[in-house]
């Protein structure tokens, strides 16, 4: 069978249409473009993944992660940042880089869901492990009461986090009163030791 397009009838006004649409969309597409050039690298996806996952990285501890030099990291974290999908800031001798969530838009939906597949996977494990009462969320998304900024993170399985460091705007805060830990009183899950049973904290 011939893949041969052969049009009985143009629509006119469809074509036009179309036309409009793409010029209207022309600096949104262009944008989007470059966006998914930039992340279409294996390499930088997965950078731009645990940034959104984890707030801010330096180099050396995504050069560890990933298995590749300090020089390689760099390389990919310059191209991210001249296409201003990520910025960096220096505390000490230390580079931090973190994703400008703004400039993000079109593959956040890709990085949600990546985090979504890793929170069921770990919920998955741990009905494995001690069946499907007794699972533990070691995830919780915490929000800063100073500056409303929110963030994934990784909660301690057998103890209670008491001071938390804002990764947006540094204020390091505490638990509410009453509360064991930090997770407790602005985190979207109680801590792990709660989960289990009273805190002893």
């Amino acid at each position: 069978m011939s893949n041969t397009c052969i049009r009985v009838l143009a629509d006119p006004a469809q074509i036009e249409d179309c036309k409009d649409t793409l010029n209207r969309l022309d600096e949104q597409l262009l944008h989007t473009t470059r966006i998914f050039n930039l992340s279409g690298n294996a390499a930088r996806l997965k950078i731009l993944f645990l940034l959104h996952k984890e707030g801010r990285m330096c180099p050396c501890d995504l050069s560890d992660i990933l298995a590749i030099s300090v020089g390689g990291v760099s390389q990919h974290l310059r191209k991210l940042k001249d296409g201003k999908l990520i910025k960096d800031k220096k505390v000490g001798q230390t580079v931090f880089y973190s994703p400008i969530d703004e400039n993000l838009t079109d593959i956040m939906p890709a990085l949600e869901s990546l985090s979504g597949q890793l929170q069921k996977s770990t919920t998955n494990i741990m009905r494995t492990a001690g069946g499907m009462d007794n699972a533990i969320t070691t995830r919780s998304t915490i929000t800063c009461p100073v500056c409303g900024h929110q963030q994934e993170e990784s909660m301690p399985s057998d103890a209670c986090q008491y001071f938390y460091e804002c990764k947006n705007c540094e204020q390091v805060i505490n638990p509410k009163p009453g509360d064991c830990c930090v997770y407790c009183s602005y985190g979207t899950e109680k801590c792990p030791p709660v989960q289990k049973g009273p805190c002893k904290t």
